[in-house]
């Protein structure tokens, strides 16, 4: 990007807020696609499919806590190799967060695909909800890369000096999650398949 973000003028708390207010929307946003399943879930599917994606929900933090990992601390560096006008090891940064977040994402895809029964006990699975809870799980894991390349994208995006649009382009992601939810679970009785299929694509 050519255009830098001065971060040197005008006042702190106005930045903090500038810069923090967006990011903590973006991680709210991110949070909710499970809940958004839910919501139509437990309306046109049934209890027993609504309780099943509910067992799932810690999934969505081990997703997010992931992306994190490489996003707070790739794009920290990066802001700091920007501050020194370090241009290469600025981009170097980045690059680096990309491909780790790609190979943890990968790596912990197979790790809740290996381990899938285990992860679902922990949960607290029941008999009623197993299958459903599995058919969900199995298919929104296979997001682990998305999630963690959008939280990475956004991070770099909004550290570059455009905060907003990294907000954005988390809540593009919500909102299509939302509308595929009505198409697959709504119009097209997809029940809880439908739903995880919607927060993948969304992601």
């Amino acid at each position: 990007m050519e255009k830098h973000a001065d971060f040197s003028k005008g006042k702190l708390f106005p930045l903090i807020l500038k810069f923090s207010i967006p990011a903590s929307i973006s991680l709210l946003i991110t949070a909710i696609y499970n809940i958004v399943d839910r919501i139509f879930v437990g309306n046109f599917v049934g209890n027993t499919a609504l309780a099943a994606l509910s067992i799932c929900f810690p999934l969505s933090f081990i997703m997010i806590a992931f992306g994190l990992m490489c996003s707070a601390g790739g794009s920290t560096l990066f802001t700091l190799f920007r501050g020194k006008n370090d241009e290469v090891s600025a981009n170097l940064s980045f690059g680096n967060a990309f491909t780790m977040t790609v190979i943890f994402e990968v790596l912990l895809t197979l790790v809740l695909l290996f381990f899938s029964n285990t992860f679902l006990k922990i949960f607290g699975v029941t008999e009623t909800t197993y299958d459903l809870s599995l058919k969900y799980y199995l298919i929104v894991s296979f997001g682990c890369v998305f999630q963690g390349l959008t939280l990475v994208l956004c991070d770099f995006v909004r550290v570059s000096g455009n905060p907003i649009l990294g907000m954005a382009v988390t809540g593009i992601g919500a909102i299509t999650n939302i509308i595929l939810d009505a198409i697959f679970v709504v119009a097209l009785g997809w029940g809880v398949e439908g739903a995880a299929l919607a927060t993948v694509i969304g992601q």
